[in-house]
């Protein structure tokens, strides 16, 4: 029996809101500096506006698929699950390859955390431009599927015993941690 878990299209983009103006005031005060002889006039100074910007068209890439994928959400079938919650989702991934599940907390928010047994071979199978930043929630979080309750509508700790039961009891869920394990 398959279990499709939503992503939630009604939450803000926080972050797109963020980095648009963070973007637009790092333009704005590089050319005040510019045209008041402060800088001089050259590329170098825009360089400065790449940090804010990659992070407005990372999240312009999140919030667009949240809204005009039709698949996103997260599959629970007999054989695994199939995260498609976000860009940075890591596809299939077969029950014999999960070994827990864990909810955390930071930042007011919770995080649900599905750990596998070869988070390096699991990242290796996906796109170039997707390791660093899946490699940074293995730092972090101790997996790289990891699921904000602000992407899904369906409470987390309701989600972490759907997972354990369609695992067939072969998974361990850990006890809500406070803090990811990166901290």
């Amino acid at each position: 029996m398959d279990i499709i878990i939503p992503v939630n299209r009604k939450r803000f983009p926080v972050v797109l809101v963020v980095s648009l103006i963070g973007t637009i005031v790092v333009a704005i005060l590089i050319q005040y500096l510019v045209d008041h002889n402060y800088l001089p006039y050259g590329w170098m100074n825009w360089l400065f506006v790449g940090g804010p910007l990659y992070y407005f068209l990372v999240s312009l890439a999140e919030y667009a698929k949240t809204l005009f994928d039709k698949n996103a959400g997260l599959r629970i079938t007999e054989e695994g699950i199939d995260d498609n919650l976000s860009i940075f989702s890591c596809g299939k991934v077969a029950w014999p390859e999960i070994e827990g599940i864990a909810v955390h907390r930071a930042m007011k928010t919770r995080f649900l955390a599905i750990r596998v047994k070869d988070p390096a071979q699991l990242v290796a199978r996906q796109a170039a431009w997707k390791k660093h930043a899946l490699n940074r929630f293995v730092r972090k979080w101790g997996s790289p599927i990891v699921v904000s309750q602000k992407r899904v509508t369906t409470d987390l700790e309701q989600l972490l015993h759907t997972l354990v039961e369609q695992a067939g009891g072969t998974l361990t869920a850990a006890p809500s941690s406070g803090r990811p394990t990166g901290e």
